[in-house]
C-alpha cells in the first residue's frame, strides 16, 4: 500500500507496463475509463485558456486551480495554458477547453475560435463567476443558457460552517454521466445561477441545484437582499451548473 500510494479501504490498483490508475469505489465505468487511460498511447490535454484574468492553474491559493491541476494530472492527463488570441485554432489534442473564471471580457475573434472548436465536436467548460466582467451571457445564450446576472443566497449552508453565500448543492442529475455518481454535498462558494431548457433527447440538463432554503438576488448585498422576500427574490432549487449537447 505504501509503496503504490494506496491510503484508503477499497481501493483499486491497476498497473500497466510504467502507468498506473486508481479507482477509488468499484465501478464499471470507472474500471473502463481507468483501462482505456492505460491502454491509450495518447494523453488527453486539458487547455486553460489565460490573458482575461482567469484563474491560475499554479496557484495552490483558495482561488487557484493549483490543486485541480495535480487531479487532472494524476489522471494521466496534460494541463496546459492557452493564449487564444495568440494561436490561429484551438489545439487539436485538446480534450477540454476551460474558461476559468475570467474578469475581462474575451475578443470576438476569440470566442469565434471557441465557436469552431465546439461545433467540431469539441468539449467546453466555463466557469463565470458573480458579477465578473466577463459577460458571456449573449455568447452562452447561443448554446441555449441562460446566465444571469444574480448571486445565490443559502442560509442552509451555515449549518455546515460556511456562510451564505457559498450555497450547498444537495441534488445532482442523475441521467448525466458527470453527475451520475455523485452524493455528496458540495459547496460553491460565490456562484450565480445558469439555467437550460432540459431536453434529454438533446442532452440538455441541469446538473447541479441548491437547496429550497437558496434563493437569488440582484443588486447590493443589504440587510433587505439576505431576507427572502417573494416579491423581489426567486426562491430555490436553483440550478448553478448546466450542460447542452451542439450538434
Amino acid at each position: 500500500a505504501v509503496k503504490f500510494g494506496v491510503t484508503s479501504y477499497r481501493t483499486t490498483l491497476i498497473r500497466y507496463g510504467d502507468k498506473q490508475q486508481v479507482i477509488g469505489t468499484e465501478s464499471e465505468s470507472r474500471l473502463s475509463s481507468a483501462l482505456i487511460k492505460l491502454l491509450s498511447d495518447r494523453q488527453k490535454t486539458i487547455y486553460f485558456v489565460k490573458g482575461h484574468g482567469e484563474k491560475r492553474i499554479d496557484s495552490m491559493q483558495a482561488d487557484g486551480y493549483g490543486v485541480a491541476r495535480e487531479a487532472i494530472e494524476k489522471e494521466n492527463h496534460e494541463v496546459s495554458e492557452l493564449l487564444l488570441m495568440a494561436v490561429d485554432k484551438v489545439p487539436e489534442d485538446a480534450a477540454v477547453l476551460v474558461i476559468g473564471g475570467p474578469e475581462s471580457a474575451l475578443l470576438p475573434v476569440e470566442l469565434d475560435k471557441i465557436t469552431e472548436y465546439v461545433a467540431g465536436g469539441g468539449r467546453a467548460l466555463f466557469m463565470l463567476d458573480p458579477g465578473s466582467g466577463a459577460d458571456l451571457s449573449g455568447y452562452l445564450s447561443g448554446f441555449g443558457f441562460e446566465v444571469s446576472e444574480d448571486i445565490v443566497i443559502d442560509k442552509l449552508s451555515q449549518v455546515y460552517g460556511a456562510n451564505y453565500l457559498t450555497p450547498v448543492v444537495v441534488e445532482y442529475e442523475s441521467r448525466h454521466p458527470i453527475t451520475r455518481e455523485f452524493e455528496l454535498a458540495t459547496f460553491f462558494p460565490a456562484a450565480r445561477s445558469v439555467e437550460i431548457d432540459e431536453d434529454p433527447a438533446r442532452g440538455n440538463y441541469s446538473l447541479a441545484k441548491t437547496s429550497a432554503n437558496s434563493w437569488t438576488i440582484t443588486g447590493a448585498l443589504d440587510e433587505e437582499n439576505l431576507k427572502f422576500d417573494p416579491n423581489r427574490h426567486r426562491r430555490g432549487p436553483i440550478s448553478i451548473a448546466a450542460v447542452a449537447a451542439v450538434e
